[in-house]
């Protein structure tokens, strides 16, 4: 659930952003949206208007927030993008992590923190590689290079895993 002053800005800067639907509100007697159910690429969540006696408060009562709201998409350049356009603060470039995965954090105007983010496949740790190969291949011995840049592009083109390029019975001497 993600607590809010106010709801009602939520849902439209959730709706440009990051494309959620709205599936369904409920509203005070005052007119002010209570609660809304949102749904990101499948994903099921809530809006909700903060709630004092309860001490859910919302980011911008607290001055601060103690979480980051991890959501997994295509392209995270792209998302990240879109949600600055429409309101949000990019706080860290979308970068690619040696632990596989693509990320980009912002707040959105509300003061939740948002990890827009994408687990990069193997084939793509190989292309990265494979990539720079022939400057690695400069500088070290023909010799020992070739059995490698062999096996990676066996690995590419068969569609195994990169543990396959790890594992100790597969290694060429």
């Amino acid at each position: 659930m993600i607590y809010l002053r106010k709801v009602a800005p939520a849902i439209e800067f959730y709706k440009k952003a990051f494309d959620a639907i709205e599936l369904r509100r409920w509203s005070n007697d005052d007119g002010s949206v209570h609660v809304a159910e949102l749904m990101i690429d499948g994903t099921l969540f809530y809006l909700h208007e903060e709630v004092t006696r309860k001490n859910e408060l919302s980011p911008e009562i607290l001055k601060g927030t103690n979480i980051a709201i991890g959501l997994f998409v295509n392209d995270p350049y792209t998302v990240v993008a879109k949600a600055a356009a429409a309101g949000g603060t990019e706080l860290d470039p979308v970068t690619d992590y040696d632990y596989q995965y693509r990320q980009g954090y912002l707040a959105d105007p509300f003061g939740h923190h948002w990890l827009i983010e994408k687990k990069l496949d193997y084939h793509f740790v190989i292309q990265q590689v494979i990539f720079f190969l022939p400057t690695f291949y400069l500088l070290t011995s023909p010799h020992f290079m070739r059995p490698i840049y062999q096996l990676m592009n066996e690995a590419i083109y068969s569609g195994l895993p990169v543990s396959f390029l790890y594992s100790q019975k597969n290694r060429q001497p």
